[in-house]
């Protein structure tokens, strides 16, 4: 099953009520669950331009996009997700596109 990173900036709202974060970051747990029947494999608040960061498997990029559209329509933070892949997946893909790699010159 696909991995995902959600990348979440808050808004303006939210940091004027940064006491409520951790719920917020425990709904992202929830909600992931219910969305995709799979924990959630972190959520994490972070230093720098990025707040929030949530990882976990979904079954496709639609579920992945879906998620991240709610949290930003839920007004308290703006998502952008990522794809990402695991060292194996990366290998299966590497042999299963032999393309002459590219060299740094």
């Amino acid at each position: 099953m696909p991995n995902y990173v959600i990348l979440m900036k808050l808004t303006d709202t939210m940091v004027g009520h940064i006491e409520a974060l951790p719920e917020r970051m425990d709904e992202i747990s929830r909600a992931w669950q219910s969305l995709t029947d799979k924990p959630i494999t972190a959520v994490l608040a972070t230093l720098g331009d990025v707040d929030v960061v949530a990882v976990g498997e979904a079954e496709d990029d639609e579920t992945a996009a879906y998620f991240a559209l709610t949290i930003s329509n839920a007004g308290w933070a703006r998502a952008t997700t990522m794809k990402a892949y695991t060292s194996d997946d990366v290998s299966r893909i590497l042999v299963s596109r032999p393309v002459p790699m590219m060299k740094i010159h």
